[in-house]
């Protein structure tokens, strides 16, 4: 009789794995898809951020600050970046929780 064996690969995906195991591997998937996620957010943020600031009147020009637009810029940069990205990571982790 011949045997034909299955690659590694497929042998590896249907391998039957006990709970923790598994469960450590959906752990890890979830964070991993909430970290990318928020890596995004945060990018596409900064990039939204520095948009609201050009179109947006900057501050008076200050006696003792340097640089009084590049500082506005900073916050908003920062703001909408953190915004984007806590929304996002909440978003994605109660997505992969219910799922």
């Amino acid at each position: 009789m011949i045997s034909i064996r299955p690659p590694k690969s497929l042998v590896n995906r249907n391998m039957i794995m006990e709970g923790s195991s598994l469960k450590d591997l959906v752990d890890e998937e979830i964070a991993m898809k909430t970290g990318k996620v928020a890596g995004i957010g945060s990018a596409a943020g900064t990039v939204w951020g520095g948009l609201v600031s050009l179109l947006h009147d900057g501050p008076q020009v200050g006696s003792n600050v340097k640089y009084p637009q590049l500082l506005r810029t900073g916050k908003l940069c920062g703001n909408y970046a953190a915004s984007f990205a806590l929304l996002g990571a909440t978003y994605v982790g109660i997505e992969q929780t219910h799922s």
